[in-house]
């Protein structure tokens, strides 16, 4: 399982540059289909996947030939109530079963796409001039820090990282020519553009899955929760049990047609695996899209960015802007220094990591804007050299530390 992991992470297993809603489509739902996929390519390669009735007069390689036949050239469904047409009739009233085999395969092209927008997140968020894998990464580690020395340095390179991003405005790198660097917003937007990508993937996986398995899969679960209270077992017509298979051989000059009725065992298990996922895609699709609302909220909604970033200083702060009343100066480092990325960054990072954490980070930061504006204010200099910062990122006066 370890192993898994390793595979579905990137071979970086304690890697947290996202939320947990994330993790649940692109770690665990893809961990869970490629289980399955496990499971049944294991019963479909190593053990036997049909088992058709054969004429009395087959012998063994007749046998075999008729089962690896059947196998490839896709059986039918027909219930048993009904007779059969003629197999001089055609195919009229045949429900073939074309998927079968590929259920493996299929399974893990669901993994692939389930995975891939954090594909997308994790590529593009270093085009942004910030690696915020690297930003969660240092600030996982530091969690496991105990002596203070090493922690406060390790502090002072997330805070000088995160502060180089936010004061840069050099570059101009657009999101759908929405947003970019230069407003603050590229990081944010990404990271709702991935969540846009989970949730589009889940629905359409859904949805298409009706169309692959050629049934209502949108009421699959709904029927086999019927069928199980009703504690009857009737024949699935999207997984049957039991289908038949129509084939010649020739001998002598002669073409002899057989129908004989075989047995799908493999459709056990995957009847059994698609109950179980939809379920479970119906509950990544509803957690999904109430996650990615909550996050454009967030992202929208200004009075709750500057109570957020205020509840995340240190207690000195809080009440040094309490006790001056100079809420001004929290507004501006909210809106013209952090911007919508820098808030991002900060909820990642408590969502990721303690309340600790979170709490120094933010403090530092706070400071560190604070001394960069007085000391750009007073003495017209920045500590960033050729790195000048933007002056509409500060006020027009000192303001106290």
């Amino acid at each position: 399982m370890d192993k898994v992991l390793e595979v579905v992470e990137g071979f970086h297993p304690d890697l947290k540059d996202d939320d947990s809603v994330d993790r649940l489509n692109s770690r665990w739902t893809v961990i869970i289909l490629m289980i399955f996929c496990v499971v049944v390519a294991g019963e479909t390669y190593v053990g036997t996947p049909i088992k058709c009735w054969a004429p009395q007069h087959f012998t063994d390689s007749h046998e075999k030939y008729m089962n690896n036949f059947c196998w490839v050239k896709n059986t039918y469904y027909y219930p048993m109530q009904t007779d059969l047409p003629l197999i001089s009739e055609g195919d009229e009233g045949k429900h073939f079963i074309p998927y079968y085999q590929w259920i493996p395969f299929i399974l893990l092209i669901q993994a692939v796409l389930f995975y891939f927008p954090s594909v997308i997140w994790r590529s593009f968020n270093q085009s942004a001039g910030i690696d915020a894998d690297n930003i969660l990464k240092a600030a996982f580690d530091l969690e496991k820090v105990i002596e203070q020395d090493i922690r406060e340095n390790s502090l002072g390179v997330i805070v000088q990282l995160m502060h180089r991003y936010l004061i840069s405005r050099s570059k101009n790198r657009k999101v759908f020519f929405i947003c970019s660097r230069r407003y603050g917003c590229y990081l944010l937007v990404l990271y709702l553009f991935s969540k846009l990508l989970y949730l589009t993937n889940v629905t359409i996986q859904f949805l298409s899955l009706s169309y692959i398995l050629g049934t209502s899969y949108g009421i699959y679960g709904i029927r086999a929760i019927y069928e199980f209270r009703s504690l009857t077992t009737p024949s699935n017509p999207t997984f049957p049990r039991v289908t038949m298979c129509d084939f010649r051989t020739r001998r002598l000059g002669n073409v002899h047609r057989y129908t004989v009725q075989c047995c799908l065992p493999i459709n056990m298990y995957n009847e059994k695996v698609y109950v179980f996922l939809w379920f479970w895609f119906l509950f990544v699709a509803l957690l999904t899209t109430l996650n990615l609302l909550l996050w454009i909220v967030r992202s929208l909604w200004y009075g709750g960015k500057v109570n957020y970033i205020f509840n995340h200083l240190s207690k000195d702060d809080r009440e040094s802007l309490e006790n001056t009343g100079n809420s001004k100066r929290l507004q501006k480092f909210v809106t013209r220094y952090l911007r919508s990325d820098g808030v991002f960054l900060i909820r990642l990072i408590n969502h990721n990591m303690s309340k600790r954490t979170t709490d120094e980070i933010t403090s530092m930061l706070f400071n560190l804007w604070t001394q960069e504006f007085n000391d750009t204010i007073i003495n017209g200099n920045s500590m960033f050299g050729e790195d000048q910062p933007d002056n509409q990122l500060f006020d027009d006066e000192p303001v106290n530390l």
